[in-house]
C-alpha cells in the first residue's frame, strides 16, 4: 500500500509539472512501467482526478533511464519501453566501473541500430539538459 502511495504521488508530481523531468538509473528496474501501469488500471477509479494518463505514458512523456552499455538486456528495454528515454551512464566513480566504458558505448552500434545508438550516446541526453546544438 505505501508503495502504492508514494508511486501515485509521483505521479501527480509530474501531471502538475509536465516540464520536470526524471532520472532513474538503474536500467534493470524498467519493469516497474508495467506494474504501475497494471495498478492504474485497477485503482483508476481511485486516482481519476489527480493521475490522467496511464503511468507509461507520464515516463515516455518527461522520465529517462540510464544504461551502461555491458548491461545484458539493453535489447529486451528498447524492446519494452524504445529508445527515446535511455542515456548513456558509466557508473563512474562507483568500484564496478569499467576503463573501457567508451569502448563498449561505441561497440554498442554492432548490434543496434545507429539511430538507437545516436539515440542513447547524445540525442536524449541533449533532451535531457535542455542542449540544442546552438549550444556547442
Amino acid at each position: 500500500m505505501r508503495n502504492r502511495i508514494i508511486s501515485f504521488s509521483i505521479l501527480s508530481l509530474l501531471r502538475s509539472s509536465p516540464a520536470a523531468l526524471s532520472l532513474n538509473s538503474k536500467l534493470s528496474e524498467y519493469y516497474w512501467l508495467w506494474r504501475l501501469d497494471e495498478e492504474y488500471e485497477n485503482l483508476f477509479w481511485e486516482v481519476a482526478d489527480t493521475v490522467k494518463m496511464k503511468p507509461s505514458e507520464y515516463f515516455r512523456r518527461q522520465c529517462f533511464i540510464s544504461v551502461e552499455p555491458s548491461e545484458p538486456n539493453i535489447a529486451e528495454v528498447i524492446q519494452s519501453i524504445g529508445t527515446e528515454n535511455l542515456l548513456f551512464g558509466s557508473d563512474y566513480p562507483h568500484v564496478d566501473h569499467k576503463p573501457d566504458v567508451i569502448d563498449g558505448a561505441v561497440d554498442l552500434e554492432k548490434y543496434l541500430l545507429k539511430e538507437t545508438v545516436q539515440n542513447i550516446l547524445w540525442d536524449n541526453s541533449a533532451r535531457f539538459y535542455g542542449v540544442t546544438q546552438n549550444d556547442y
